[in-house]
Formats: structure tokens, C-alpha cells, sequence
């Protein structure tokens, strides 16, 4: 049972189910008590969260705005948590549902504080389209806002001093969408919405458009280069625990397929993961996020054991620390196989573009 206190600082891992004692006030506490139990060590495939449902007359206004408010959020970003909506709120909130245009122009108007941190870290994206810092007319935003035209990828360029590369990359099965910038063809990608907010702010000041189809040679070498940059880097836009991941299964798989007892079949399996993680296959190749969660989900058991071994040592359990328990007790390799099979495939983060933009030289 959890309210407030038990909102942060304590690991319940073993347990299986949470009980709300009162309706959170924010999506943020919310999803820290629920942190408590639904942990990546919890041996429970899955958790149980059990919400207050008080009667009409005693319905607080605080709890409708509070599931509001994740309504709001969930369309707009994605949602980590689930909250059912019972029978007396149901009217109330069919009443009060807004379009996800309607939530863009609410939130526009609403007042500068910061909601649930959310305003404040999209603060300087609002703010290239809106205010009197704008970048972009609001006649051509909402234009463009408002078109029901499908565009898959749109691709400017501008003079600039030195190549540098945008890309906007559209959302996947349900994750919000990312901006990548490259400021040349050497540095690394920077995903923080600040400094690119900064960066494309700097960008439409002084720098001329370029014709692309006068320059048409110089844009689509420029397009290959960054377009492989970002291919390359696409590891290092995925979450720490899931790069460590992939290195892991990596490094683990590089060895099994050097075992004596394979079969065809399982070695050619196991070399055709390795190259679709490496993306060293032709055509398509592995969902690399995808990919990190298969091998998670294959090393959960061990990882659960060695936790569970190691009692009540402070010193974390790092996925490297199941090495040396990976190789002597290998994985079955038709499992592996049987697990990635159900993997995406793609054609890489670059096709995922749906917009780019170029500094070009000259």
C-alpha cells in the first residue's frame, strides 16, 4: 500500500502488486511509487497497480484533472503507466476530451509555469514557432500544422561555413520522436533539445537557402555523409542500459558461435544476429532497441539468480557481471535464434528522417 511516503527511496521489488491510498496529484509521483515494485530485477512478470475509486459525491476535482492531465500527456508524448478511467469519471471526461490540436493551442495559452517539467523542457522548441523569438511566421506554422497532406521526408539546405546536418526523426512503435544534429561530419550527434533549439535558432539567422536542385551534387553528398553518420551513431542515441546491452550480447555471441556442439542451422543464427546488430547485413537489419530488449529479456533468469546470490552486497550487479556465467553455462543457441526471430527488422534510423536539413558550404 503506498501513498506519498513511500514515493521514492525504497526498492519493493519482491513485491507483485501496489495499492494507491489516495489519487496522486501529479503523473510524475504516480509513476515513482509504481518505480517502487515495477523494477527491472522484479522476479514478478507483471505488476498489479490497484487506484482508489471513490463515489460520484466524493469524486475529488484534483483526481479528474490529475487523469486529464495523463490523457493530455499521453497523446501528445506516450504514456509509462496505465490508468483505468471508472464509470463516474467516464462522463465527466468524454465531456472535457480534447483533440491532440486542441491540447497543442491549451498549452500554448496556458501560463508559463512549468507543468509536471514538461513546459520547461519543450520551452525552446515552443518558443522557434511561437513569442517574439520566433523563427518561423505563425502563418506558415499553422499552415503547415493544419495541412492534411502526408509528407514522408523533407529535405532543405542553407549556405553555411561548415557542413552541418538536422534531422528530425519521426516516432516509433509508440516512442516520441527525436532531433539529431551534427555539427560536422566528425563531431558527435547532440540530441539535447536545447542546444539544437539553439542551433537551428542560429541557423535561420543570416544563412541563405540553397537551390537544391542547382547544387544538387554537393546537397546529395552531403545528404550520404551525414545519412551514414547518423547510421553509425545510432547506438549512442539508445538508452545506457541498452547500449550496455548490446555490447554484452555482442561480446557473448561472438564467442558462441565459436562452440563445438552447433548445429548449422544455430550457428549460421547466431552469425546472422551478430552482422543485423553490427548492421553488417544487407538490406534490412535488426531493431536495435528492439534487439537490447531481446537480450535483456534472455538474460533476465541469470540476472535474477546473481542477484539473488549476492545477498546483501552494496557493490551493483552490472550486465558484465554475467559474463563469466554466460560462457560457462552458454544460452541454448535455438533460443536465442527463436527470441531474435521476432525482432524487427529495419532499414536503419536514417529512413526514419522526416526531416533534413543542411549546411552546405559555399
Amino acid at each position: 500500500m503506498c501513498s506519498d511516503a513511500l514515493a521514492e527511496g525504497v526498492n519493493l521489488q519482491q513485491a507483485s502488486a501496489v495499492v494507491m491510498l489516495d489519487m496522486p496529484s501529479v503523473i510524475r509521483v504516480a509513476e515513482q511509487r509504481i518505480g517502487r515494485v515495477d523494477r527491472l530485477n522484479s522476479p514478478h512478470p507483471k505488476i498489479e497497480v490497484w487506484w482508489p475509486e471513490d463515489t460520484k459525491a466524493f469524486a475529488l476535482e484534483a483526481d479528474r484533472k490529475f487523469i486529464q492531465r495523463h490523457r493530455e500527456v499521453a497523446a501528445i508524448l506516450g504514456a509509462n503507466i496505465e490508468i483505468p478511467h471508472d464509470e463516474n469519471m467516464r462522463d465527466w471526461m468524454d465531456e472535457h476530451a480534447f483533440s491532440a490540436e486542441e491540447i497543442m493551442v491549451r498549452l500554448r495559452q496556458a501560463e508559463q509555469a512549468p507543468l509536471d517539467g514538461i513546459r520547461d523542457a519543450f520551452a525552446p522548441v515552443r518558443e522557434l514557432v511561437e513569442g517574439p523569438q520566433a523563427v518561423v511566421r505563425k502563418e506558415i506554422y499553422d499552415a503547415v500544422a493544419g495541412s492534411d497532406a502526408k509528407v514522408l521526408s523533407v529535405i532543405a539546405a542553407v549556405r553555411a561555413k561548415q557542413p552541418w546536418a538536422f534531422f528530425a526523426l519521426s516516432g516509433r512503435g509508440g516512442k516520441a520522436p527525436q532531433w539529431v544534429w551534427f555539427t560536422d561530419a566528425h563531431a558527435p550527434p547532440e540530441t539535447d533539445l536545447d542546444r539544437i533549439a539553439a542551433h537551428l535558432r542560429a541557423m535561420a539567422q543570416g544563412h541563405a537557402p540553397v537551390d537544391i536542385h542547382a547544387a544538387q551534387d554537393s546537397v546529395e553528398t552531403l545528404l550520404r555523409t551525414f545519412r551514414r553518420r547518423l547510421e553509425n551513431a545510432e547506438r549512442s542515441l539508445l538508452p545506457r542500459r541498452k547500449q550496455r546491452a548490446l555490447e554484452e550480447l555482442e561480446y557473448l555471441l561472438s564467442r558462441y558461435v565459436l562452440l563445438p556442439n552447433l548445429s548449422l542451422d544455430e550457428h549460421e543464427g547466431l552469425r546472422w544476429i551478430l552482422h543485423g546488430v553490427r548492421g553488417a547485413s544487407e538490406g534490412l537489419r535488426l531493431d536495435l532497441d528492439a534487439a537490447a530488449e531481446a537480450w535483456l529479456e534472455l538474460v533476465r533468469d541469470v540476472w535474477l539468480d546473481e542477484l539473488g546470490r549476492r545477498g546483501q552486497r552494496k557493490r551493483p550487479l552490472r550486465l558484465r557481471h554475467l559474463r563469466r556465467r554466460l560462457l560457462a553455462q552458454p544460452i541454448p543457441a535455438s533460443r536465442i535464434v527463436r527470441r531474435f526471430e521476432k525482432v524487427p527488422r529495419t532499414e536503419g534510423i536514417s529512413y526514419r528522417a522526416a526531416v533534413t536539413i543542411l549546411g552546405v558550404p559555399g
